[in-house]
């Protein structure tokens, strides 16, 4: 039964590991999905920074500097959009990669419970055999006084 036991506490211990793996590979991509987040954050800004140029090169009447602001909002909305994609993409990896490691984590937290039962199987075996084998003990030396005649156990 020992045996038994440390062969599912090396079983456990692989189980944990697979969770540690797997719980990383879920933080990198949650990061993954905040860096995204944070980029497109920074291209709104960019946006916003380029519509206001382009409005105040309106105010002024200045032609080159209207149509380079309009064409760099054109380029930031190219970028948002790659940015949109790449976004989604990292978010289907994330959902993913947490959903692994729950299940991971499950396995886990099943096979902490199974290494549990066989200890209290075992230390409920162990109690067991040293009642008996205090039970045997007192038996033996009983009869062994019966016989010795030291003392008289009454019959029924």
């Amino acid at each position: 039964m020992r045996r038994r036991l440390r062969g599912l506490q090396r079983l456990l211990d692989v189980y944990e590991t697979i969770e540690e793996i797997r719980e990383a590979e879920a933080r990198r991509t949650a990061s993954e999905v905040r860096e995204v987040q944070q980029a497109i954050g920074r291209q709104a800004k960019v946006v916003r920074e380029a519509a206001s140029e382009g409005r105040e090169a309106l105010i002024e009447g200045d032609a080159h500097g209207r149509t380079f602001a309009a064409t760099r909002q054109e380029l930031e909305h190219a970028k948002r959009t790659k940015l949109d994609y790449v976004l989604g993409e990292r978010e289907v990896r994330s959902a993913a990669a947490r959903l692994t490691h729950q299940d991971s984590r499950q396995w886990s937290e099943r096979m902490k419970q199974v290494v549990k039962n066989v200890e209290s199987q075992i230390v409920e075996r162990e109690e067991k055999q040293a009642q008996s084998t205090a039970d045997d003990h007192y038996l033996s030396t009983r009869a062994w006084k019966r016989r010795q005649g030291l003392i008289e156990i009454p019959r029924r």
